[in-house]
């Protein structure tokens, strides 16, 4: 039977703490490619949809005028990680 998304996001809300830590190298080096195919200038605000931990938006924060980050899943972005990056919303 297909999930709600809120029994998709709940599933992500689950592990959300160790999702980072368990990327794979090939997740590293996706997250890098589409890092730098966006390549966004200062001027740029980027929507990151499901935007999951927010690994590539506060990466994207590095070069763009402003990030918003967006996920059905409430644990795993959220306002704490603004803290980490002030061009970063979730």
């Amino acid at each position: 039977m297909k999930q709600s998304i809120e029994e998709h996001a709940a599933r992500f809300d689950g592990n959300a703490d160790e999702y980072d830590e368990s990327k794979s190298e090939e997740y590293r080096a996706c997250a890098s490619l589409v890092v730098d195919h966006a390549a966004p200038g200062a001027d740029d605000v980027v929507l990151d949809l499901g935007t999951g931990t927010g690994a590539i938006a506060l990466a994207l924060a590095e070069d763009a005028g402003r990030v918003e980050g967006r996920d059905s899943s409430e644990g795993t972005a959220g306002p704490e990680k603004c803290l980490l990056e002030p061009s970063v919303c979730f």
